[in-house]
Protein backbone atom coordinates (compact mmCIF):
# COMPACT_ATOMS: atom_id res chain seq x y z
CA UNK A 1 0.00 0.00 0.00
CA UNK A 2 2.82 2.26 0.95
CA UNK A 3 5.10 1.68 -2.27
CA UNK A 4 6.76 4.66 -4.15
CA UNK A 5 7.33 5.96 -7.20
CA UNK A 6 10.37 7.30 -8.79
CA UNK A 7 9.54 10.79 -7.01
CA UNK A 8 8.42 8.86 -3.93
CA UNK A 9 4.45 9.22 -4.36
CA UNK A 10 2.60 6.50 -3.20
CA UNK A 11 -0.76 5.51 -4.27
CA UNK A 12 -2.74 7.38 -1.72
CA UNK A 13 -0.55 10.12 -3.03
CA UNK A 14 -2.12 9.63 -6.53
CA UNK A 15 -5.60 8.69 -5.55
CA UNK A 16 -5.91 11.73 -3.35
CA UNK A 17 -4.90 13.71 -6.29
CA UNK A 18 -6.98 12.70 -8.84
CA UNK A 19 -9.99 13.19 -6.49
CA UNK A 20 -10.40 9.44 -6.77
CA UNK A 21 -12.80 8.66 -3.77
CA UNK A 22 -13.12 4.77 -3.63
CA UNK A 23 -9.46 4.43 -4.38
CA UNK A 24 -8.29 6.59 -1.06
CA UNK A 25 -11.05 4.97 1.15
CA UNK A 26 -9.76 1.56 -0.13
CA UNK A 27 -6.22 2.75 0.32
CA UNK A 28 -6.77 3.75 3.31
CA UNK A 29 -8.77 1.04 4.74
CA UNK A 30 -6.03 -1.16 3.57
CA UNK A 31 -3.17 0.68 5.70
CA UNK A 32 -2.05 3.19 2.89
CA UNK A 33 0.17 5.87 5.14
CA UNK A 34 -1.99 9.13 5.30
CA UNK A 35 0.84 11.72 5.65
CA UNK A 36 3.78 9.74 3.74
CA UNK A 37 5.75 12.75 2.31
CA UNK A 38 7.60 12.48 -1.65
CA UNK A 39 10.45 14.09 -3.06
CA UNK A 40 8.78 17.51 -2.54
CA UNK A 41 7.71 16.62 1.63
CA UNK A 42 4.17 17.28 0.05
CA UNK A 43 1.55 14.60 1.71
CA UNK A 44 -1.73 12.90 -0.11
CA UNK A 45 -2.99 16.14 1.65
CA UNK A 46 -1.30 18.83 -0.55
CA UNK A 47 -1.90 17.12 -3.69
CA UNK A 48 -5.91 16.84 -3.09
CA UNK A 49 -5.74 20.63 -2.38
CA UNK A 50 -3.70 21.42 -5.68
CA UNK A 51 -6.74 20.07 -7.39
CA UNK A 52 -9.33 21.21 -4.95
CA UNK A 53 -10.33 17.66 -4.63
CA UNK A 54 -12.72 18.50 -1.38
CA UNK A 55 -14.25 14.55 -1.14
CA UNK A 56 -10.29 13.06 -1.00
CA UNK A 57 -9.63 16.18 2.17
CA UNK A 58 -12.16 15.90 3.80
CA UNK A 59 -11.89 11.52 4.22
CA UNK A 60 -8.01 12.21 4.94
CA UNK A 61 -8.86 14.24 7.39
CA UNK A 62 -11.39 12.07 9.24
CA UNK A 63 -8.52 9.74 8.83
CA UNK A 64 -6.48 12.03 10.56
CA UNK A 65 -3.96 13.54 8.00
CA UNK A 66 -2.30 16.53 9.32
CA UNK A 67 -3.75 19.95 7.88
CA UNK A 68 -1.03 22.10 8.79
CA UNK A 69 2.19 19.94 7.69
CA UNK A 70 4.88 22.26 5.65
CA UNK A 71 6.61 20.88 2.15
CA UNK A 72 10.04 21.57 1.20
CA UNK A 73 9.15 25.28 0.38
CA UNK A 74 7.30 25.73 4.05
CA UNK A 75 3.97 25.79 2.26
CA UNK A 76 1.26 24.25 3.74
CA UNK A 77 -1.93 22.90 2.65
CA UNK A 78 -3.80 25.84 3.18
CA UNK A 79 -1.05 27.62 1.22
CA UNK A 80 -1.56 25.21 -2.10
CA UNK A 81 -5.71 25.85 -1.71
CA UNK A 82 -5.25 29.53 -1.96
CA UNK A 83 -2.71 29.54 -4.51
CA UNK A 84 -5.07 27.16 -6.72
CA UNK A 85 -8.18 28.77 -6.11
CA UNK A 86 -9.47 25.95 -4.64
CA UNK A 87 -12.58 27.03 -2.50
CA UNK A 88 -14.09 24.10 -1.44
CA UNK A 89 -10.58 22.45 0.06
CA UNK A 90 -9.95 25.65 1.77
CA UNK A 91 -13.11 26.37 3.73
CA UNK A 92 -12.34 22.44 5.16
CA UNK A 93 -9.16 23.58 6.49
CA UNK A 94 -10.28 26.91 8.24
CA UNK A 95 -13.07 24.83 9.44
CA UNK A 96 -10.14 22.88 11.76
CA UNK A 97 -8.70 26.39 12.89
CA UNK A 98 -5.21 25.98 11.03
CA UNK A 99 -2.90 28.77 11.59
CA UNK A 100 -4.31 31.32 8.87
CA UNK A 101 -0.94 33.66 8.94
CA UNK A 102 1.85 30.91 9.05
CA UNK A 103 4.17 31.53 6.59
CA UNK A 104 6.41 29.58 3.76
CA UNK A 105 10.19 30.41 2.80
CA UNK A 106 9.63 33.43 1.38
CA UNK A 107 7.15 35.19 4.28
CA UNK A 108 3.68 34.51 1.85
CA UNK A 109 0.43 33.79 3.60
CA UNK A 110 -1.79 32.03 2.00
CA UNK A 111 -3.99 35.62 1.68
CA UNK A 112 -0.68 36.41 -0.34
CA UNK A 113 -1.40 33.62 -2.64
CA UNK A 114 -5.29 33.75 -3.20
CA UNK A 115 -4.73 37.61 -3.92
CA UNK A 116 -1.90 36.72 -6.38
CA UNK A 117 -4.23 34.10 -7.93
CA UNK A 118 -6.93 36.90 -7.93
CA UNK A 119 -8.92 34.08 -6.32
CA UNK A 120 -11.73 36.77 -4.81
CA UNK A 121 -13.81 33.90 -2.96
CA UNK A 122 -10.64 32.57 -0.99
CA UNK A 123 -10.14 35.93 -0.08
CA UNK A 124 -13.38 36.30 1.37
CA UNK A 125 -12.97 33.46 3.01
CA UNK A 126 -9.76 34.22 4.61
CA UNK A 127 -10.30 37.53 5.49
CA UNK A 128 -13.91 36.89 7.13
CA UNK A 129 -12.03 33.94 9.25
CA UNK A 130 -9.39 36.60 10.59
CA UNK A 131 -6.23 36.70 8.19
CA UNK A 132 -3.93 39.43 8.70
CA UNK A 133 -3.73 41.47 5.75
CA UNK A 134 -0.84 43.40 7.09
CA UNK A 135 1.45 40.70 7.29
CA UNK A 136 4.34 41.69 4.93
CA UNK A 137 6.77 39.00 2.75
CA UNK A 138 10.35 39.08 2.94
CA UNK A 139 10.19 41.41 -0.69
CA UNK A 140 7.72 43.94 1.11
CA UNK A 141 4.61 43.04 -0.45
CA UNK A 142 1.08 43.20 1.55
CA UNK A 143 -1.42 41.05 -0.30
CA UNK A 144 -3.08 43.98 -1.64
CA UNK A 145 -0.16 44.78 -3.67
CA UNK A 146 -0.50 41.45 -5.38
CA UNK A 147 -3.33 41.83 -7.44
CA UNK A 148 -4.59 44.19 -9.57
CA UNK A 149 -8.60 43.44 -9.32
CA UNK A 150 -10.05 46.20 -7.46
CA UNK A 151 -12.61 43.85 -5.94
CA UNK A 152 -9.77 42.61 -3.88
CA UNK A 153 -7.56 45.68 -3.46
CA UNK A 154 -10.85 46.86 -1.47
CA UNK A 155 -11.06 43.73 0.55
CA UNK A 156 -7.57 43.80 1.50
CA UNK A 157 -6.05 47.63 1.51
CA UNK A 158 -5.24 48.54 5.12
CA UNK A 159 -7.37 50.94 6.89
CA UNK A 160 -6.66 54.13 8.18
CA UNK A 161 -4.16 54.02 11.25
CA UNK A 162 -2.89 49.58 10.31
CA UNK A 163 0.35 48.35 10.53
CA UNK A 164 1.99 46.88 8.62
CA UNK A 165 3.14 43.70 10.76
CA UNK A 166 6.24 41.50 8.97
CA UNK A 167 6.31 37.81 10.45
CA UNK A 168 9.79 36.16 10.27
CA UNK A 169 7.91 33.12 11.86
CA UNK A 170 9.26 31.28 8.53
CA UNK A 171 12.82 31.01 10.07
CA UNK A 172 14.33 31.23 6.42
CA UNK A 173 18.04 32.35 6.54
CA UNK A 174 18.54 34.21 3.34
CA UNK A 175 14.99 36.56 4.42
CA UNK A 176 16.55 37.15 7.91
CA UNK A 177 20.16 38.23 6.93
CA UNK A 178 18.03 40.91 4.76
CA UNK A 179 15.13 41.27 7.15
CA UNK A 180 17.02 41.61 10.56
CA UNK A 181 19.02 44.68 9.67
CA UNK A 182 16.20 46.41 8.62
CA UNK A 183 14.02 45.94 11.69
CA UNK A 184 17.36 46.81 13.54
CA UNK A 185 18.17 50.25 11.85
CA UNK A 186 14.32 50.79 12.14
CA UNK A 187 14.25 50.81 16.24
CA UNK A 188 17.18 52.81 16.61
CA UNK A 189 15.87 55.47 14.29
CA UNK A 190 12.13 55.48 16.08
CA UNK A 191 14.27 55.94 19.22
CA UNK A 192 16.16 58.95 18.29
CA UNK A 193 12.86 60.17 16.88
CA UNK A 194 11.57 59.61 20.43
CA UNK A 195 9.52 56.52 20.83
CA UNK A 196 10.07 52.73 20.41
CA UNK A 197 6.66 51.39 21.63
CA UNK A 198 5.90 50.45 18.04
CA UNK A 199 8.56 48.21 17.04
CA UNK A 200 9.35 46.42 20.93
CA UNK A 201 6.81 43.92 22.46
CA UNK A 202 4.78 45.44 25.26
CA UNK A 203 6.54 43.38 28.03
CA UNK A 204 9.82 44.99 27.09
CA UNK A 205 8.39 48.81 26.04
CA UNK A 206 9.30 50.42 29.53
CA UNK A 207 12.62 49.04 29.91
CA UNK A 208 13.46 49.41 26.11
CA UNK A 209 12.67 52.97 25.92
CA UNK A 210 14.69 53.84 29.11
CA UNK A 211 17.77 52.10 28.21
CA UNK A 212 17.78 51.99 24.35
CA UNK A 213 17.66 56.09 25.16
CA UNK A 214 20.32 56.18 27.68
CA UNK A 215 22.22 54.11 24.90
CA UNK A 216 21.90 56.47 22.38
CA UNK A 217 22.65 59.58 24.74
CA UNK A 218 25.74 57.83 26.39
CA UNK A 219 27.24 56.83 22.84
CA UNK A 220 26.19 59.98 20.92
CA UNK A 221 24.46 57.94 18.58
CA UNK A 222 21.90 60.89 17.30
CA UNK A 223 22.44 60.54 13.64
CA UNK A 224 21.87 57.09 13.40
CA UNK A 225 25.35 56.16 13.24
CA UNK A 226 25.50 52.85 13.21
CA UNK A 227 28.18 50.43 12.89
CA UNK A 228 29.11 47.29 11.71
CA UNK A 229 26.21 44.20 12.55
CA UNK A 230 26.25 40.79 12.82
CA UNK A 231 23.02 38.75 11.90
CA UNK A 232 22.43 35.06 13.40
CA UNK A 233 19.33 34.06 11.68
CA UNK A 234 18.73 30.89 13.89
CA UNK A 235 17.91 33.25 16.61
CA UNK A 236 16.77 36.17 15.09
CA UNK A 237 19.56 38.12 17.01
CA UNK A 238 21.50 41.37 15.88
CA UNK A 239 24.72 42.61 17.25
CA UNK A 240 25.50 46.08 16.37
CA UNK A 241 28.46 48.57 16.61
CA UNK A 242 27.58 51.74 18.33
CA UNK A 243 31.55 52.87 18.80
CA UNK A 244 34.25 50.77 19.10
CA UNK A 245 33.66 49.83 22.74
CA UNK A 246 29.95 49.72 22.65
CA UNK A 247 27.56 46.74 21.68
CA UNK A 248 24.34 46.30 21.64
CA UNK A 249 22.80 42.33 21.31
CA UNK A 250 18.88 42.84 20.00
CA UNK A 251 16.54 39.51 19.69
CA UNK A 252 13.22 39.59 17.72
CA UNK A 253 10.21 37.95 17.82
CA UNK A 254 8.33 36.02 14.98
CA UNK A 255 6.51 39.35 14.37
CA UNK A 256 9.70 41.52 13.94
CA UNK A 257 9.44 42.95 17.62
CA UNK A 258 11.99 43.19 19.72
CA UNK A 259 12.21 40.90 22.53
CA UNK A 260 15.58 41.19 24.36
CA UNK A 261 18.50 43.73 24.52
CA UNK A 262 21.66 43.30 26.18
CA UNK A 263 24.20 46.40 26.45
CA UNK A 264 27.56 45.39 26.36
CA UNK A 265 28.33 49.00 27.53
CA UNK A 266 26.43 48.87 30.79
CA UNK A 267 25.03 46.18 33.60
CA UNK A 268 22.07 46.79 32.52
CA UNK A 269 20.22 44.18 30.67
CA UNK A 270 16.63 42.64 30.43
Amino acid sequence: MNAKDTDLRTPLHWAAGKNALPCVKALLAAGAKVDAADWARRTPMHWACLVDACEAVNTLLEAGASAITPDRDERTPLHWAADRSAEGCLKLLIARSVDLNVVDWGGYTALHYAARRGAVECVKQLVAAGADRRIVASHGELAAELTTLPELKGMLTEACGMKRQRSLSSGNSLMLLDVLPELTSKLYRACVEGSVSDHVTPALRAAAERELAKAMVCNQTAELKLGSMHVCASTRTVTVELSKDTLHALTFDAEGLLSSFRSYAAVASF
